[in-house]
């Protein structure tokens, strides 16, 4: 899935889904975590609480 993909399935613009991929956004909203879990089919504690890093 691409960036544009995503932003597009969360309702955002892309550039706003990069700033969180940078990390100069944090703090997302339960709506945008909650439409991530959707998304992807993985639980919120996973976007919440672990490294998505590796």
């Amino acid at each position: 899935m691409t960036q544009k993909q995503l932003s597009d399935e969360l309702g955002i613009f892309d550039s706003y889904l990069r700033r969180y991929e940078s990390g100069s956004l944090s703090n997302p909203t339960l709506d945008f975590l909650m439409k991530l879990k959707e998304i992807f089919n993985i639980p919120i504690d996973d976007l919440v609480f672990k490294d998505l890093s590796k």
